[in-house]
């Protein structure tokens, strides 16, 4: 839910002030080569498959990795959210 959160906030702030002030390198040129939503949308995507694939490989480490992931992306929707 929160990469959701995350990808609609993010294109929300993107069709306001443009994708110039997007701090992550791979949605800022995902969205530059595919567009304001598919761009987020699909760096959601690859972000989710790179924490699935993490979980695989480490699967210790899988609650702590979905716990770090979900609060960085609720963060990211607060800060998305005051632009």
């Amino acid at each position: 839910i929160s990469a959701v959160l995350d990808a609609i906030s993010t294109t929300h702030f993107m069709t306001r002030i443009g994708p110039e002030y997007e701090a992550n390198y791979v949605v800022r040129n995902l969205t530059y080569s595919l567009g304001v939503v598919t761009g987020p949308v699909i760096g959601k995507t690859l972000q989710v498959l790179a924490i699935w694939l993490l979980t695989l490989v480490t699967p210790k480490l899988t609650g702590f990795l979905c716990v770090t992931v979900t609060l960085m992306n609720l963060y990211a929707v607060l800060v998305n959210m005051m632009i």
